[in-house]
């Protein structure tokens, strides 16, 4: 997926929206998915102590929701139905019945959730992932600060999907360097 202007982002939900309604889809469930991830919890939890500093609004282990909860409601405000799927929905492949995955900042995705999503994609679907998405394993890794394994190539576990030619050289790897 190539980076996208919000003009040219919205016109490929539309698109989707519009394939999804059309007669040639039959669908009883809204084509587009978002992903609410437990995994992305735990690792927020880890990161973001509820109200700490003083005076901080984070909302510990919830604080992944401020992502999820805004795409919810850009698809709410403009008539777009939805799914809210999680981990194990993908693990166990549900991801066929969608035409599109929004994964809001999903952190933390484990190898076989990666696997799925990638093999989807390459299949035709349509992945909106914003930020951090792919960026840490669930698998325990004592090396790292937060003992989670950084996914293959620190950030690129997903982002090989991006076809963004700075991706090899600029990576989110120096926010959390291993």
């Amino acid at each position: 997926m190539l980076w996208l202007s919000f003009a040219s982002l919205w016109c490929q939900v539309s698109t989707v929206t519009a394939f999804a309604a059309g007669p040639l889809l039959s669908q009883t469930s809204p084509a587009v998915a978002i992903l609410d991830s437990t995994n992305t919890r735990n690792y927020f939890g880890l990161h973001y102590p509820s109200c700490s500093p003083s005076g901080s609004y984070y909302l510990g282990a919830d604080e992944y929701q401020r992502y999820f909860r805004g795409w919810e409601y850009v698809l709410l405000t403009n008539g777009i139905g939805y799914t809210i799927i999680s981990d194990a929905d993908i693990e166990n492949g549900r991801l066929d019945n969608f035409l599109l995955l929004i994964l809001s900042n999903t952190v933390s995705l484990s190898d076989s959730e990666e696997h799925t999503i990638e093999r989807w994609v390459r299949s035709g679907g349509r992945l909106l992932a914003t930020f951090g998405t792919g960026y840490k394993d669930v698998v325990t890794d004592l090396h790292q600060p937060d003992g989670l394994k950084l996914q293959s190539g620190g950030t690129s576990g997903l982002h090989s999907l991006w076809h963004d030619p700075f991706n090899k050289l600029f990576t989110s790897q120096a926010f959390a360097p291993g």
